[in-house]
């Protein structure tokens, strides 16, 4: 109960703008009147892939972002824009780094 405590502060504070990932969270956190609105976000298609890495890298040619989807995507497993969002903030500094690391995404 000390992340409900937590988020209770936190909103007594601030006021209602708190995002959580309910995935396995106890359903006493996410009931109403605690959890307003509830969006389930999913995995990424090859367009999100795209757009993730040019609003990331936007200095880099747009060729190379249906590259990184492709790549990505080939890997036949699902991908959560979490996890992207993840590996490029790991591969900040490198968009070579990142391309040519994509395929060993999910071991990171």
């Amino acid at each position: 109960m000390k992340l409900l405590s937590l988020l209770i502060m936190h909103m007594q504070k601030t006021g209602p703008a708190v995002c959580i990932d309910s995935f396995r969270l106890d359903p006493a956190l996410i009931r109403p009147g605690r959890v307003d609105m509830k969006e389930f976000v999913g995995h990424c298609s090859s367009y999100q892939l795209q757009q993730m890495f040019q609003r990331f890298y936007r200095d880099e040619p747009e060729h190379l972002s249906a590259e990184f989807a492709q790549l990505i995507l080939d890997q036949g497993r699902p991908v959560s824009p979490a996890l992207i969002q993840g590996y490029f903030m790991f591969h900040k500094d490198s968009s070579r780094e990142m391309m040519k690391n994509a395929p060993k995404i999910f071991e990171v």
